[in-house]
């Protein structure tokens, strides 16, 4: 698994056992190192404004503020809450480390949309259709696949490494783009943190072996190339970051490299990620999987993929 530099630091936890464990800094800011640029406010904007889409164009990422109002988020939660103790079949979801209300406990699940009514409007009702294809310049939009998050309150030992979600996708183009909407508070030194400009640099990397968990051990591998070590990337592109509050959305670009911390507080983290396309978007039928493990044997390499498996949205 490629080096992961400083993604999660170091936090005292009190208390004895492994459950219910609470964390000394709780609600507090967690030490960062990163600058955080221009966030944008689309309730008091009235949408994107033109500023937040040069930015993502630029940085391959930028952050809107008020994406979901304070009803539809604590839906959303308690329906990820519900998620946790009823899952979906497998391979729809995944739980690491042990059982809810363990500090090691990460779960993750894929199309929540098809259990609940509030994640399916997340997708085909609401604003973020319109702010997602502002942001690409795209006429269209077409859905990809839709993944949540939970991460129990102290789960420092559940970092995600460095990596894009290109490496992993099978859709093809500058128009892939993840609305990652934060369901808690999170303080700027316990969320997602980008590589600036990333993007830009026109390379997919491959997966790590390390972190792959999918049907094989053989991911798509077309135009992919290995990462270089760590610190080449790091001396590369600044890193950025944003405190979060329940609502508010990362968005980024599939090519732009991101990490996260593990949990570094004694209350349950919820997220949600909508993974949206635009109109340049090819499908790659190379041999390989990747994940989300979605495939459409319909299609041929090349092929637009808007259809019974990818639908289109607008």
């Amino acid at each position: 698994m490629y080096e992961l530099l400083a993604v999660c630091p170091a936090v005292t936890l009190v208390g004895s056992g492994n459950m219910n464990k609470a964390v000394r800094r709780d609600l507090t800011e967690v030490a960062h190192d990163f600058a955080s640029p221009s966030a944008y406010d689309v309730r008091a904007e009235g949408g994107v404004p033109e500023a937040a889409v040069a930015q993502y164009e630029r940085d391959g990422v930028v952050c809107l503020r008020h994406v979901l109002g304070p009803k539809a988020v604590a839906q959303l939660r308690e329906d990820m809450d519900e998620a946790v103790a009823h899952p979906a079949p497998a391979p729809m979801h995944m739980k690491q480390g042990g059982t809810p209300q363990d500090p090691s406990f990460f779960y993750f699940e894929y199309q929540m949309h098809e259990r609940f009514d509030s994640f399916r409007r997340l997708v085909w009702e609401g604003e973020i259709p319109g702010y997602a294809m502002t942001l690409m310049r795209s006429p269209m939009l077409g859905f990809f696949y839709m993944n949540s998050f939970v991460k129990e309150g102290g789960a420092l030992d559940k970092p995600t490494p460095w990596h894009q979600d290109g490496s992993y996708s099978r859709m093809l183009g500058e128009k892939v783009i993840n609305f990652y909407i934060a369901l808690d508070r999170m303080p700027a030194g316990s969320t997602l943190r980008f590589k600036q400009g990333s993007h830009r640099a026109g390379i997919t990397y491959l997966p790590s072996g390390g972190d792959w968990e999918g049907p094989s051990t053989q991911p798509v591998t077309r135009g992919k190339v290995t990462m270089p070590p760590f610190p080449e990337i790091d001396a590369g592109f600044p890193t950025v970051g944003w405190a979060l509050e329940p609502g508010d959305a990362l968005v980024f670009q599939q090519r732009t490299l991101h990490a996260a911390p593990g949990n570094p507080f004694s209350y349950r983290r919820h997220a949600v990620a909508l993974v949206l396309c635009g109109d340049d978007v090819r499908y790659d039928a190379s041999p390989g999987t990747n994940d989300p493990p979605f495939e459409d044997p319909d299609l041929k390499d090349g092929d637009v993929p808007w259809g019974a498996v990818f639908p289109r949205v607008r």
